[in-house]
């Protein structure tokens, strides 16, 4: 293993992860280019834990890169703004993957503080480390139940 290639896989995981925050901080605006110029054409997101997962049909089904994007996009429609800070990284070299632990601070329009929901991304890159091919997301599930509470009232 070397260190080039520990740096590259550590690299494209916090280029992936700040990619999907809001293009200007603050602000409300997801560049979807950015981000999946991050991932290779064949991309897929997956969603765990498995018994949660279960009970949420919304994270059931594999996404591609582009599906991803629409559902983020229409979550996304929802909030003020949002903000991914990156707690941990953990980089296996000979799987080519990293885990990254963060918080995931999300404003829903009408609310003044932040659902925080702790993510864990599993990361899975391609050859060169370069590139995210697959990630599988575990959410707090009680986070994301208050996230889809709020997220009901709005515009209402």
């Amino acid at each position: 293993m070397s260190e080039s290639l520990y740096s590259t896989l550590e690299t494209t995981a916090k280029s992936f992860v700040k990619s999907c925050n809001p293009t200007q901080p603050g602000g409300n605006t997801v560049d979807s280019a950015l981000i999946l110029s991050h991932t290779i054409p064949t991309f897929v997101m997956d969603y765990g834990h498995s018994h949660f997962v279960s009970t949420f049909p919304p994270l059931q089904k594999a996404l591609s890169g582009p599906e991803w994007q629409q559902h983020m996009l229409g979550m996304t429609s929802n909030l003020r703004t949002w903000d991914i800070q990156i707690t941990d990284l953990v980089v296996d070299e000979g799987r080519k993957k990293a885990v990254v632990r963060g918080d995931f601070h999300m404003f829903v329009k009408g609310y003044e503080d932040a659902v925080v929901n702790e993510i864990i991304l599993m990361l899975r890159m391609e050859g060169s480390g370069g590139k995210v091919e697959g990630c599988t997301e575990f959410i707090d599930a009680v986070a994301g139940q208050e996230l889809g509470r709020r997220m009901a009232t709005v515009g209402k």
